[in-house]
């Protein structure tokens, strides 16, 4: 029936491309992290932030050192 929520309906993620062409490779893969159960998505999420963590403060030693 059309408009029926189904278990398939709930497996299907909002589209976030405003742009064309085929998603990236790191839009691929966030689409199949929200594909994860709740726990497993938070344990990407901790491993992105403590990544860009890691990198703005690589950066920022890197900007003082070249000051």
């Amino acid at each position: 029936m059309i408009g029926e929520d189904g278990p398939a309906s709930t497996s299907v993620v909002p589209s976030r491309r405003s742009r064309r062409g085929p998603p990236s490779k790191l839009e691929r893969q966030l689409d199949a992290v929200a594909q994860l159960p709740k726990g497993e998505q938070k344990m990407v999420s901790e491993l992105i932030d403590a990544m860009l963590t890691r990198y703005h403060a690589q950066a920022g030693q890197e900007s003082a050192n070249a000051a």
